[in-house]
């Protein structure tokens, strides 16, 4: 019990993040997400390609290739995947491919509207569908961080899940 406690909280903590950093910028301007200098980006000026690490239930988990709209209001794209296999023969993984709407873009913050579907091979659900919002922020020149929030996950099986963590770190070129 004291588990779902914990995860609900976690769950409640996404959530005010994720509400609060695009508030905070909005007040603030620019501001909050730095200033652009000339020798990094930002996400207003660049369309970016990211590479990273990303896990949700309806993005996949693994390795992750970012690819975002020619200006801040284009639709983005993400896809995600891992496969691993032992040596008894027994193997594990997933891909995913996500739709990233941008809501509001500021200079070194994000805030993005999601829709994914996802295979999991060693999951008892194997498909899953489902849509949140994911709130990015660029921490050093081309590092960004992530966090989401699932709002809705439906597995193939008729379960549905809401509402579940995702994030994930990516480095832009």
């Amino acid at each position: 019990m004291e588990g779902i406690q914990t995860m609900k909280s976690f769950q409640l903590l996404a959530l005010l993040l994720l509400m609060c950093l695009p508030l905070i910028a909005s007040d603030t301007g620019d501001s909050l997400a730095g200033s652009v200098r000339e020798d990094t980006f930002s996400f207003k000026e660049d369309a970016p390609i990211g590479v990273g690490l990303f896990a949700g239930p309806f993005s996949g988990a693994g390795i992750s290739l970012r690819l975002n709209g020619a200006s801040p209001k284009e639709i983005g794209s993400q896809f995600t995947g891992y496969f691993f296999t032992s040596g008894k023969g027994e193997s594990a993984g997933s891909i995913g491919c996500q739709l990233l709407l941008p809501i509001r873009t500021y200079n070194r913050l994000r805030f993005m509207a999601t829709a994914g579907i996802a295979y999991f091979s060693d999951a008892s659900s194997k498909f899953r569908i489902g849509a949140g919002v994911l709130s990015e922020w660029l921490s050093w020149s081309r590092l960004g961080f992530s966090i989401g929030l699932d709002v809705i996950t439906i597995y193939d099986d008729g379960t549905v899940l809401v509402p579940f963590v995702s994030g994930g770190m990516h480095i832009y070129f």
